[in-house]
C-alpha cells in the first residue's frame, strides 16, 4: 500500500524505479519453512515470483531506461513466470536481451557475490537504484542457466510437459520443474516425482542436478553428480557442464585438489563455451583458501 501510495503521490519521481522493485520484491516475498523448522528463524526469500507480481515486474520495465540495471531484475522475473506459463520462446528473447545488455565482459568469471550493478554509464549523480544494493551477478548467473536450461529441453515425446507441467491431469503432472519451488518442503518429493512421471525424458538429468545440489552431506552429493557426469551417453544432457562444476567445487570443500582440478579440466575441455567453464576458469589453479570469487 505504502508503494502504491507513492506512486500516486510521485508519479514523475526518479525514485519510481525503486519503488516498483520494492513492490513487486515485496508481493514475491513469503517465509522459508526449512529455515524455520532447523533453527526457529524467521528468514524470507523473494526469489521465486508469484503470479501476483508480474503486473508490477512489467510496470517496473516499462517506465525505465533499458539500459538501467533494475530492468535486467524485471526482464528476469517477467522471463520466470512467462517460462513457468509454457511461453518459452518470449522466455527465452526476454533472458537473451539482458545477457546481451548486462553481460559486459563475457570472457570472465561472474562474481555471484561482489559483482553489483554498474551504474557507471548513467549520470554523474548517484542513481537512485545504487541504494538497493543490487547483485547483478548472480542474476546473470541465473539468466544464463534459465536461458540454458529452456533452449535445450523441448522433449521429443512430453514437450515441455516436464519443464512447466501437463494441460490433461491425467496424461502427466499439473506442475512442472519450473513451478517447484526449492525453498518448499516438498520439493525433493516434487522432483522425484517428475522422475517418474517422465521417466527417460531430456530434462531428467537437469531434476537429478537439482537433487544432488539439496544434497547436504558432501560425499553423497559428490557420488550424486558423478553419477550425473557417468551417466549412459545421451545426444542431449545439458545439465553435465553445471554438474562438472558443482562436483568440482564440492572436491574443492572435501580437500581433494586433485580431484577437483581433473573436474574443472574436463568441464574447460569439453564445453569450452558454458557458463560453467567461466566460472571454473576462476578455481582452476587458485589454491581454495586464496580465491576471492564466491561459491554459488
Amino acid at each position: 500500500d505504502r508503494c502504491d501510495d507513492f506512486l500516486r503521490a510521485f508519479p514523475h519521481s526518479r525514485y519510481v524505479g525503486n519503488v516498483l522493485y520494492l513492490k513487486g520484491t515485496a508481493l514475491d516475498m513469503r517465509v522459508d519453512p526449512g529455515t524455520f523448522r532447523r533453527t526457529k528463524w524467521i528468514r524470507f526469500y523473494s526469489d521465486f515470483p508469484r503470479e501476483e507480481s508480474e503486473h508490477t515486474w512489467r510496470m517496473l520495465y516499462a517506465n525505465i531506461s533499458e539500459n538501467n540495471p533494475l530492468s535486467a531484475f524485471a526482464l528476469y522475473r517477467i522471463a520466470q513466470l512467462e517460462a513457468r506459463s509454457a511461453k518459452i520462446d518470449r522466455a527465452i528473447e526476454r533472458l537473451t536481451a539482458l545477457i546481451e545488455r548486462f553481460d559486459r565482459d563475457p570472457a570472465k568469471p561472474i562474481d555471484v557475490e561482489e559483482a553489483k550493478a554498474d551504474f557507471t554509464h548513467l549520470l554523474q549523480r548517484e542513481h537512485p537504484a545504487q541504494s538497493l544494493h543490487l547483485r547483478m551477478g548472480i542474476l546473470l548467473l541465473k539468466a544464463h542457466s534459465l536461458r540454458d536450461l529452456l533452449r535445450e529441453n523441448d522433449d521429443p515425446i512430453y514437450g515441455f510437459d516436464p519443464l512447466c507441467g501437463s494441460s490433461f491431469a491425467r496424461s502427466g503432472l499439473s506442475y512442472g520443474f519450473l513451478d517447484c519451488d526449492p525453498h518448499t518442503e516438498t520439493y525433493a518429493s516434487q522432483l522425484e516425482n517428475i522422475l517418474r512421471t517422465y521417466s527417460r525424458s531430456q530434462i531428467e538429468d537437469n531434476v537429478q542436478l537439482e537433487l544432488a545440489k539439496i544434497e547436504t552431506d558432501n560425499s553423497l552429493r559428490a557420488g550424486m553428480l558423478r553419477a550425473i557426469v557417468t551417466g549412459k551417453p545421451s545426444t542431449r544432457r545439458d545439465a553435465i557442464p553445471e554438474a562438472l562444476y558443482r562436483l568440482g567445487m564440492t572436491y574443492r570443500r572435501m580437500n581433494e585438489p586433485i580431484n577437483a582440478r581433473e573436474t574443472f579440466e574436463r568441464l574447460i575441455h569439453d564445453h569450452p563455451t558454458s557458463i560453467w567453464t567461466r566460472q571454473a576458469r576462476a578455481f582452476l589453479y587458485v589454491p581454495s583458501e586464496s580465491t576471492g570469487l564466491s561459491q554459488p
